[in-house]
């Protein structure tokens, strides 16, 4: 029987990336495809039911070969879960989640959704081998966790998804590679000596604490490009603006910011000290008549390009649809995406 020689079954494995059935199709076919379909059958580990998560966690304890094939790892519980007794699914689940980590010691992304908030155990094990690059999680910050980032000495994208009381604090001496963080406000106060490129913050406390903290952020002004913030209140929108522009001038992109229709021209007066900004998000879905049509948007681009000429994208939110205007060649150029959340959108990342 003619030989396959290795180049030629990566290319055919290669050719049936996007084909799972395939995939499994070719380990069984011969020796010489098995390796690189197996490679790729489990770099990508994605699970969201409980029961397809056990079988795969046990099948990777139980197979070390498949294991360290392992590159991403998503386990993502449905949350709000449909059933109430749902929420927390065990012990015994989460051993065996936290076996299936130990045996992955190749992996650099993970992401895992615990809607009980009680399971952050499952990370803080000196077993743990793996040096992650992007993590996502949605967990009580306290103290496992922290004692479990400050293992990521490599770690460069943190997603923490957590809005109650924070009592525990990471060092950022001990994620020196830090440069993308997502979280609430109170999280990422503990970051702000670190060398962060780009965040996004939920405001999670009071409208008078919030503007005693933003000056804070001051400090990453030589790394920081991208200035996200959710959940402005729309009383400190203008004072939060004027801290952000005094003590973060060169920042690239800046959001989400409920846009006044009454305080428009104080609004454009701090954004004229932002000499690099390429990007901004608006939110325009509280006026009473909201502009959804092209000719006052693009009014209103115009409008806020003209007190600050850097300008190149405008992101207006109205509700769950985000009108996202480019300036290009002295033209404004539009599309609309419905069905988007901007607490999902990367648009903080671009600059």
């Amino acid at each position: 029987m003619l030989a396959l020689s290795p180049e030629l079954c990566g290319r055919i494995v290669e050719l049936s990336a996007d084909r799972r059935r395939d995939l499994l199709s070719l380990c069984v076919t011969c020796k010489a495809f098995q390796r690189e379909a197996e490679i790729r059958i489990y770099t990508d580990v994605n699970l969201s039911e409980p029961a397809q998560a056990l079988i795969a966690c046990n099948a990777l304890t139980s197979n070390e070969r498949l294991a360290q094939y392992v590159r991403n790892f998503c386990f993502n519980q449905e949350y709000p879960p449909r059933r109430s007794q749902d929420t927390n699914l065990g012990r015994d689940f989460w051993k065996t989640i936290q076996l299936a980590l130990i045996a992955v010691c190749n992996l650099e992304n993970l992401l895992i959704s615990d809607a009980s908030y009680q399971n952050s155990w499952i990370l803080d094990s000196p077993d743990i081998k793996f040096k992650l690059r992007e993590v996502k999680l949605r967990f009580t910050w306290d103290e496992p966790i922290v004692r479990f980032l400050q293992t990521q000495t490599s770690l460069r994208n943190l997603h923490f998804y957590y809005l109650d009381e924070v009592t525990h604090h990471v060092q950022p001496q001990n994620l020196p590679e830090l440069r993308v963080f997502d979280g609430s406000l109170t999280i990422g106060m503990q970051l702000v000596q670190s060398s962060i490129t780009h965040i996004q913050l939920v405001v999670d406390c009071e409208a008078a604490p919030s503007l005693t903290l933003f000056p804070l952020f001051g400090s990453l002004r030589k790394t920081l490009r991208g200035f996200s913030l959710l959940d402005i209140p729309d009383e400190i929108s203008l004072p939060t603006l004027d801290i952000i522009s005094r003590f973060l001038p060169d920042l690239r992109h800046l959001g989400l910011f409920p846009y006044p229709l009454a305080g428009r021209q104080e609004f454009l007066q701090y954004l004229m000290r932002m000499h690099y900004l390429e990007i901004i998000e608006l939110d325009v879905g509280r006026w009473v008549e909201r502009p959804t049509s092209s000719s006052a948007q693009r009014a209103l681009a115009s409008e806020i390009r003209t007190f600050c000429p850097t300008i190149k994208m405008i992101v207006f939110w109205i509700s769950n649809t985000r009108y996202t205007w480019t300036h290009n060649t002295n033209q404004w150029e539009s599309v609309a995406h419905a069905r988007q959340y901007p607490q999902l959108s990367n648009t903080w990342c671009l600059a």
